[in-house]
């Protein structure tokens, strides 16, 4: 029997330097951190200043350095924001997980990646040079696993523990994988490339965990 997957923590507010007491502070952290998100989009972590960063929000340099002391704060509460945004999808799809084909599943975490447009090709960025404060890239990518790993045990809950685990980090790549490629707008055939890639994933997937619970 398949070890009753672990439950994940649910993801904290975005951590500051300092935390805004007023509704103007916490709409100036904001504001700061959708320019952040926009000058490293354009510049890349290494390339992007703060200074940059403050100019794009229209904020005094001080402002910026009250609530974050460093890019790595800045990032870090990125990749904050993008969880709680990533969780709440994952959490549904997990509530459902038990009673989904495999084929419905497969679907519905290929596209959870994709639906966060606004945030997500950032936030994979980050993860990738493992910049991050509160909440580092790394934190991020070990419980995505974690997350991914136990809705397949949800949705199979006859296969091994220890064998899906590998399963749930090979099929992020897949997940990844079709988020990058939903954010070439240029790719002419983007749309039929992502179909493919859906239909590929459902492949591996049921394919997969019809040998694990065989077991």
């Amino acid at each position: 029997m398949a070890a009753k997957p672990a439950r994940v923590r649910k993801a904290a507010s975005v951590q500051v330097a300092k935390a805004p007491r007023r509704e103007r502070g916490r709409l100036r952290v904001a504001s700061l951190l959708e320019a952040a998100q926009a000058v490293f989009a354009e510049k890349g972590f290494d390339a992007a200043t703060m200074t940059e960063i403050a100019q794009r929000a229209k904020a005094p340099i001080g402002s910026l350095y009250q609530f974050f002391a460093n890019k790595d704060l800045l990032a870090g509460a990125l990749l904050e924001r993008y969880g709680v945004s990533l969780w709440q999808v994952m959490d549904k799809i997990a509530a459902a997980a038990p009673g989904l084909t495999v084929e419905t599943l497969s679907d519905q975490l290929m596209a959870a990646l994709v639906s966060l447009k606004a945030e997500r090709t950032v936030a994979l960025a980050l993860m990738e040079v493992a910049h991050g404060g509160p909440e580092s890239a790394l934190v991020l990518k070990a419980e995505l696993r974690e997350r991914v790993t136990a809705i397949l045990a949800l949705n199979c809950p006859k296969a091994p523990a220890a064998r899906l685990r590998p399963l749930a980090i090979a099929y992020l790549t897949l997940m990844k994988s079709a988020a990058t490629l939903d954010a070439e707008a240029d790719l002419a055939e983007r749309s039929s490339v992502l179909e493919e890639m859906r239909a590929g994933a459902r492949v591996f997937l049921v394919a997969r965990l019809s040998v694990l619970a065989a077991c």
